[in-house]
């Protein structure tokens, strides 16, 4: 009976002394997430991302980088060591983290955003993409092959006969000095 009760109240008091804030969980979810960025193991890192972010940065990176970053340099360039400097909480919803990454290759310093998501603290890392990569897999197929029908055929550029963008004098811009 005895090692029951202790079987019982010892998660129990082990889960009190846990650190529940909000800065707390900003700083482990921070971790798991550039963790799992930094090696590369991006359906891992969604677990700590915001919607936008799993929806936008993640899902280009896995579907338009991944595929073409050769395997040799990701070994080489892992494992990622991650060293949470400062947690700063910006309101209720939002706080930024300042980090060092550190890999066989290169050194990092960054700092990442963090949004309160359904109660829980996630990365919002959102990357503008160039319109370019919303096309799917069979537009850049016809592109390609329209560029592969050219065969060596020079393109005929017209002239451009809009209006001219304004030149600017440059005694009017503000010193650098």
């Amino acid at each position: 009976m005895k090692k029951l009760f202790v079987l019982i109240l010892a998660p129990l008091f082990l889960m009190s002394c846990v650190d529940n804030s909000d800065e707390a969980q900003v700083e482990r979810t921070a971790y798991k997430y550039l963790k799992a960025m930094g090696e590369y193991k991006i359906a891992d890192a969604e677990n700590y991302a915001d919607d936008e972010t799993r929806s936008i940065t993640l899902q280009f990176f896995e579907r338009k980088m991944m595929p073409y970053l050769d395997s040799a340099y990701l070994r080489s360039n892992t494992p990622a060591k991650i060293t949470i400097g400062d947690v700063t909480i910006i309101d209720d919803t939002s706080a930024l983290v300042t980090y060092h990454k550190s890999t066989p290759i290169t050194e990092q310093d960054g700092e990442l955003q963090m949004r309160k998501e359904d109660g829980k603290w996630k990365a919002h890392v959102v990357i503008k993409i160039p319109n370019i990569f919303y096309l799917d897999s069979d537009e850049m197929r016809t592109n390609a092959e329209k560029l592969d029908s050219l065969n060596g055929k020079e393109l005929k550029l017209e002239v451009y006969n809009g209006p001219k963008p304004k030149q600017v004098s440059t005694d009017t811009l503000p010193s650098t000095k």
